[in-house]
């Protein structure tokens, strides 16, 4: 299996110039929820584009990769925005943080890479305060098991870093269980563009073809839950809101 460090190494100036994390509708929900003051720690920062957005309403902002590059882009991405940000080269399973050490974490579009996502969803809780909060925004798979496979297989044929994008109800059951109050805040559906999704990660010619042929070849239920056409296909996200009591 490859890990999140060796896939993210290669591709990390790819991500820094990538519209689906520079932007969208679930940034833009973010960025209207969390507090204008606090301590921020963002937990798989990757190339910033979180920080980016959100940095500058907190006293302190921290953003935390366990890939240097992925690190490095993430410097240059905040130099263009203008925005302060302490960046720290750590895994989400063990964070180098104090207990009750900050007032909000954000993680976006990461977890469905972490290996042990309830021992990181663990460690957030003990660095937040009580009361604190984390903002999960992730992909989702459907609750139905055909297409959650569908999904999965296909991103990990993609990206074999790539662990599991959870049903809604599973992201939550996993919150829960680290001591989370939790709430669904938003949905939406992300359209991307086959050729610049496999460019992105750098998908080997043999994985690429594969992946275009089963998304030409995909069941009918898979091509009405995803908007497969032609070119595009559209993936789930979702904010959700995890309170720590």
């Amino acid at each position: 299996m490859t890990s999140s460090r060796e896939q993210f190494g290669k591709v990390a100036q790819a991500y820094a110039k990538s519209w689906v994390h520079a932007r969208g509708a679930d940034l833009e929900r973010l960025a209207a929820l969390v507090p204008a003051s606090g301590t921020l720690l963002d937990v798989g920062t990757g190339a910033g584009h979180t920080l980016a957005a959100i940095a500058s309403k907190f006293d302190r902002a921290i953003g935390l990769d366990p890939t240097p590059q992925m690190l490095a882009a993430a410097r240059g991405v905040l130099r263009e925005h203008d925005v302060r940000a302490h960046l720290v080269e750590a895994d989400a399973a063990a964070l180098p943080l104090a207990e009750r050490s900050v007032d909000v974490v954000t993680s976006r579009v990461a977890a469905h890479h972490f290996p042990d996502p309830s021992s990181a969803f663990r460690e957030i809780a003990r660095v937040l305060r009580p009361g604190g909060t984390l903002y999960l925004i992730d992909n989702y798979a459907p609750e139905q098991l055909s297409l959650d496979s569908f999904i999965n297989s296909l991103e990990r044929l993609r990206d074999p870093s790539h662990i599991r994008a959870y049903p809604l109800s599973q992201w939550l059951a996993l919150l829960e269980a680290a001591g989370f109050r939790t709430r669904v805040d938003f949905r939406d559906r992300v359209q991307l563009d086959v050729e610049d999704w496999l460019a992105r990660s750098r998908t080997p010619p043999n994985a690429a073809a594969a992946v275009r042929e089963r998304l030409r070849r995909a069941p009918s239920e898979a091509r009405e839950a995803f908007a497969i056409e032609a070119t595009h296909f559209s993936t789930y996200r979702a904010v959700i809101v995890a309170n720590k009591p």
